[in-house]
């Protein structure tokens, strides 16, 4: 796994030579990868302040090659904090009892639909600055989340795409997922194919 992560960091780092339509489109397919295949219903990418034009021009082909959503959440100093979703996903876990009862106590609305919850998610990134909630919209565990507030971030039982408090084991098979759903994407964008084939093979495979 750790020879994993140097490789998805060169993979990262690699792209900031890019134009910015093949930063934008790399970008977006390589973190949409585990949201396509199921392994978490979100995730969040910044976009540097000179490509941000171009991914609202690549945004429409983008969603519709994929089938997912996006909502930025923020702006900070020219630079884009994007969500993208895979709504359905994202409905399933609003609706869970301890995502509901976790948003309650910062002020979500109870039963929230995806529009509601990242409304006020947008608002609590302009009054919080990073607010850890954010890791339920992530699929990170409500124990998890909870876990890491309660304890500043200290004492978890293991740590890789987050900070485990609750059942490691459950959280271990959702980073093997993970691992393969970036290892698959690194593969197909390596290719340079067409965004809608990567796309349509990242779902696939």
């Amino acid at each position: 796994m750790q020879g994993l992560t140097a490789i998805q960091a060169g993979f990262i780092t690699s792209l900031r030579h890019a134009h910015c339509h093949r930063y934008v489109e790399t970008l977006f397919l390589y973190h949409a990868a585990p949201v396509l295949r199921g392994a978490k219903p979100a995730a969040l990418i910044t976009l540097r302040p000179p490509c941000v034009e171009a991914w609202r021009k690549r945004r429409n082909a983008l969603l519709r090659a994929t089938g997912l959503q996006t909502k930025e959440i923020a702006t900070r100093r020219g630079a884009v904090l994007l969500l993208m979703y895979d709504e359905p996903a994202l409905c399933v876990r609003l609706r869970d009892e301890r995502t509901v009862s976790l948003l309650a106590e910062y002020g979500y609305p109870a039963g929230c639909d995806p529009g509601e919850a990242l409304a006020c998610l947008q608002a609590r990134f302009t009054d919080q600055g990073f607010p850890h909630e954010v890791g339920i919209f992530l699929g990170y565990p409500a124990e998890d989340v909870w876990g890491f507030i309660v304890n500043e971030g200290r004492n978890c039982v293991c740590c890789r795409y987050w900070k485990v408090y609750h059942n490691a084991e459950q959280a271990q098979e959702t980073f093997r997922r993970m691992d393969e759903a970036y290892r698959a994407a690194m593969e197909l964008l390596a290719e340079a194919a067409p965004i809608h084939i990567v796309a349509k093979r990242l779902k696939t495979a």
